[in-house]
Order: C-alpha cells, then sequence, then structure tokens
C-alpha cells in the first residue's frame, strides 16, 4: 500500500519520515497553494529522508491558468 503525506519544509519531511510513509508530496508555500521548493532544499530532504520524495512543479501560487507570456518566460 501506497502512503503519502504533503509537506511544506524540511522540517516537516523529517518529522514524518518516521510515521510509516512510502513517500512524500513536497511543495514550499502553503500558503499559495504550494510551490516549486529550489533545489538546495529539495537536495537536503533528499539526503534526510529514505522516503520516496515527489516535488511539486509549479512556479508561482494562485490558480493553474497560466498566460502565454507566464509560458514563455517562466
Amino acid at each position: 500500500m501506497t502512503i503519502e503525506i504533503v509537506v511544506y519544509n524540511i522540517e516537516s519531511a523529517l518529522r514524518r519520515r518516521r510515521v510509516g510513509l512510502t513517500g512524500l508530496n513536497f511543495a514550499i508555500t502553503r500558503v499559495e497553494g504550494g510551490t516549486t521548493p529550489s533545489f538546495g532544499v529539495i537536495e537536503a530532504v533528499r539526503q534526510n529522508v529514505s522516503l520516496d520524495v515527489y516535488v511539486m512543479i509549479r512556479p508561482r501560487g494562485g490558480d493553474f491558468h497560466y498566460t502565454n507570456y507566464e509560458f514563455s518566460h517562466e
């Protein structure tokens, strides 16, 4: 059985590694609905947690309707 949870910072990831999960869905900026963490933070989580880590790929908070400008300049 797969059991995953969303975490928004490295402290939460470290706390959750001991509760029988099989993976983490990792994002930052919870207030904005989650955005992509920096490479350094992703690496820190991966080096300290022996779970599968799935990273949210989202350049900004808000809705998921991106403009043509955002697609060409992100």
